[in-house]
């Protein structure tokens, strides 16, 4: 009886490990088993909520499943971003959010999460910055909006999707670099930003082409220069900053997809190869044109490295600038 007991306990182990195996792969199978969220972390209307919904309307073919979208607002993404962290780690929910809410934000101000409390599933677009004017300034071109800033501080104000957002800081990087003084008008999402700049309210329009081009042939809005390495298609006509005036700065709106840390690895790649094949689909690439964004895919395991040099590189950005918060 010795014997036969210690030969059974060796396949009594396999046999508990094959189980586990089994129920895992089961578990993964099963994913998703219900509608899956998209928890943009801005306001309705603008680029990122856009780009969530054209995905929305085509992951369903990939992922079995309907993909609903839901806005939360607040501090740049980080309200979302914060309120991500603590739900179930069940990969239903999903952030999507501009790269800044987590390599920016966390550096400006405390925050209950950091780089690496939510995963980056993918990469999903990049645009670069257009700098539009409201109609009512008669600045032709850069060269004019710099000349009034210099001659006046302060006194013409631009709009962000809200404060720490990669719009802000790009625009404040380009006051530095330029030696002038603008104000900084938060808002709770691109859209508003445009809409305030196309009433008036706001004198200065930072935004990627999905936010520019139907304010700028409504003739609301003017762009008068791109943060871009060359000439957008879209804006033939409008120079880069560097052609203009000889500062080398380019920079854009990058946004992602994110699950909470500890979601399920295997539901993550799920999700991953659902909203891969769905940015691959001629009828998401379409849409993204129709907006005017661009599909820039990356995998999440090939983002990570480069958030963690941004995420650098950004506090010391912010540290020149003074906007760095103290402490860190």
């Amino acid at each position: 009886m010795k014997e036969v007991k210690g030969f059974c306990k060796p396949y009594g182990l396999i046999a508990l490990i094959f189980l586990c195996l089994f129920s895992a792969a089961a578990i993964a199978a099963d994913f998703p088993s219900k509608p899956v969220t998209i928890v943009v972390g801005y306001s309705a209307g603008g680029s990122t909520d856009l780009q969530a919904r054209i995905i929305a309307s085509s992951a369903p073919e990939f992922l079995g499943q309907p993909v609903v979208v839901t806005c939360k607002p607040g501090g740049g993404g980080a309200v979302a971003t914060a309120w991500i962290t603590r739900q179930r780690l069940d990969g239903y929910l999903v952030l999507m959010v501009a790269t800044p809410a987590l390599v920016i934000k966390p550096h400006m101000t405390k925050l209950p999460y950091k780089l690496g409390d939510v995963i980056p599933i993918m990469r999903v677009g990049f645009s670069p910055r257009i700098v539009s004017v409201a109609i009512k300034h008669p600045f032709k071109n850069i060269h004019d909006l710099m000349e009034y800033a210099k001659k006046n501080p302060g006194a013409l104000k631009f709009g962000s999707p809200g404060a720490g957002t990669g719009t802000h800081i790009e625009m404040e990087t380009f006051c530095h670099l330029a030696g002038i003084k603008l104000t900084h008008v938060p808002f709770k999402g691109g859209a508003k930003s445009g809409a305030a700049a196309a009433g008036g309210h706001i004198d200065i329009h930072p935004a990627t082409a999905g936010e520019t081009l139907a304010l700028a042939q409504a003739g609301k809005i003017r762009p008068i220069v791109v943060f871009s390495d060359k000439r957008l298609k879209e804006l033939p006509d409008v120079p880069t900053l560097k052609e203009e005036t000889g500062i080398d700065f380019a920079a854009g709106y990058e946004s992602a997809l994110w699950v909470a840390k500890g979601t399920p690895e295997d539901r993550i790649q799920i999700l991953h190869e659902a909203f891969r094949k769905t940015l691959e689909c001629k009828s998401a690439k379409k849409l993204f044109e129709r907006i005017g964004d661009r599909i820039a895919y990356m995998s999440g395991k090939d983002l990570e490295p480069i958030l963690v040099k941004k995420s650098e590189y950004y506090k010391k950005v912010l540290e020149t600038i003074g906007l760095k918060k103290s402490g860190k």
